[in-house]
């Protein structure tokens, strides 16, 4: 075996090790190289035998020496990066304090949040009762009118009063 052929293979088992053990690479800069397909290509790690080269050359690599070729190292790729993105955001999160205001602003935004697509929710019921009544006017069928006119004061009722909640 080549140089070149360790060096696309020790890439793509590192990338494999990085989706299945990331608390291992918690204190390494991977995230840079996990990011874009490039900057994966000009990884160098010589303790792991892992060289730079340009993209095409790791795809034309990887399409030789890998089953399922380029693909399967992106594939790796994006795997390693989603495996890592919690861990850096826990990393950041710890070096950074959150203070007292942090959360209220968030709970605010969140809120915000909640309260638009509630909204949008209301909106959307509103709409589909109102063709539901002209649908069932439409009919001029006095027992489709009651039976509308009932299951959307059901409806109405049931959104009128609070659920409980218990806090466990």
């Amino acid at each position: 075996m080549n140089k070149k052929l360790h060096s696309t293979i020790n890439l793509y088992n590192l990338l494999l090790d990085i989706a299945s053990h990331p608390h291992k690479y918690q204190k390494s800069a991977i995230g840079a190289f996990l990011k874009s397909q490039g900057s994966l290509a000009r990884h160098s790690a010589p303790d792991k035998n892992i060289y730079p080269c340009s993209l095409n050359t790791l795809k034309t690599r990887a399409d030789c020496f890998l089953a399922g070729g380029f693909e399967a190292m992106d594939h790796a790729r994006i795997s390693a990066l989603k495996a890592c993105s919690p861990v850096v955001v826990l990393i950041s999160a710890q070096d950074k304090p959150r203070t007292l205001k942090d959360d209220v602003i968030a709970l605010k935004k969140e809120i915000q949040f909640l309260n638009e697509e509630i909204l949008c929710y209301t909106i959307a019921l509103e709409t589909s009762m109102e063709q539901a009544r002209t649908y069932a006017k439409k009919t001029n069928n006095i027992v489709n009118i009651q039976l509308c006119e009932k299951q959307q004061s059901e409806i109405y009722a049931l959104l009128k009063y609070p659920r409980v909640t218990t806090n466990d």
